[in-house]
């Protein structure tokens, strides 16, 4: 099944890295198709946080949506994750967006994920990977959905915010964090 999607982010360590790691060790199960610039934002209900990396991955797989979700936080226990408040800092974070058209609510998951239209720092980078993506519940075009969110965001605070990073911006943005050596 194709039009699957994940979301990744990561504000501890070496962002990069992990965001690296960490889709590697996702393809060893699905057939990646599709991964977006990595895109730079602020800790959202963190205010003091870290910035985030956050990137999109598009994926096929035989597994069925609860599989890939039990993957996914097996993954993030690798990575050193611990759940402690919701929007903790945290090494990486993988959340499944959508998995083709279906809907679901269960106790481990809900399909498509509940806060995927609210978020620019999700919707910018599954844009890149999915221009064509459509919410799976309400047919909604995603291109109206991120300019509506652009629209009542201070026009000016968008790119500020939400910046779209090269290979050559990252290197620099990581070595700059790193603490010198003495």
């Amino acid at each position: 099944m194709d039009g699957n999607y994940i979301a990744l982010g990561s504000n501890l360590g070496n962002r990069q890295t992990n965001l690296n790691h960490a889709i590697e060790r996702i393809g060893m199960s699905v057939n990646v198709v599709g991964v977006s610039p990595y895109y730079q934002s602020p800790s959202f209900g963190w205010p003091d946080g870290p910035d985030f990396l956050n990137a999109v991955l598009r994926f096929q797989t035989k597994f069925n949506p609860h599989q890939v979700m039990h993957l996914l936080l097996d993954i993030e226990k690798q990575f050193g994750r611990v759940r402690t408040d919701l929007n903790a800092p945290r090494t990486l974070d993988l959340d499944l967006l959508a998995f083709g058209s279906v809907t679901l609510d269960s106790d481990l998951l809900t399909l498509p994920h509940p806060r995927l239209w609210d978020r620019l720092f999700v919707l910018l980078p599954l844009a890149d990977v999915a221009p064509e993506f459509r919410h799976p519940r309400t047919a909604a075009a995603i291109r109206h959905r991120i300019n509506h969110l652009k629209a009542i965001t201070k026009v000016e605070d968008v790119p500020k915010l939400f910046s779209k990073l090269d290979v050559r911006d990252l290197v620099e943005l990581e070595r700059a964090q790193q603490p010198e050596q003495t």
